[in-house]
Order: C-alpha cells, then sequence, then structure tokens
C-alpha cells in the first residue's frame, strides 16, 4: 500500500474533526487521529529544520564558519 498524500492525510484529518464535532470518536478514529496529528507535526518539525539548516551537514557547517552578522557589522574580517 502506498503512503497517502499529504493532501490526502489534511483531508483526512478535516473529516475526523467534522466527526468529532458531531459525535465522539470511536477507539480506531481517535488512533488515526493522534496519528495523523504526529505525522503533521513531523512534517512541520522537518520543513523549519530544513529552512533553519539547509542540509542536514549545514549544521556542522554553520558551527565552522565565522559569524556573519559579525563580518556585515564589520567586526570581523
Amino acid at each position: 500500500m502506498s503512503r497517502p498524500t499529504i493532501a490526502m492525510q489534511n483531508a483526512r484529518i478535516r473529516e475526523l474533526d467534522a466527526i468529532r464535532c458531531a459525535r465522539p470518536l470511536t477507539d480506531a478514529e481517535a488512533r488515526e487521529a493522534d496519528h495523523l496529528a504526529a505525522c503533521a507535526y513531523h512534517r512541520i518539525y522537518r520543513a523549519q529544520r530544513a529552512e533553519r539548516w539547509g542540509h542536514p551537514t549545514a549544521r556542522a557547517r554553520a558551527r565552522q564558519a565565522p559569524d556573519r552578522e559579525a563580518i556585515s557589522q564589520g567586526q570581523m574580517r
């Protein structure tokens, strides 16, 4: 079975949210909602990490690189 796309996961989250408004979720629906929420949280985390560091090795490069703010302010050359 292939993994659901982000759009499919988001649609299912909205569907489960609508069900939750109408009636209590069953145990299976609650587990699915928790899983989809965790997937969405992890996607956000990965996107923020990629935005912050770029490539996985960028963290190591950032530690070794001179401070950009200090260079721009003329404190380091």
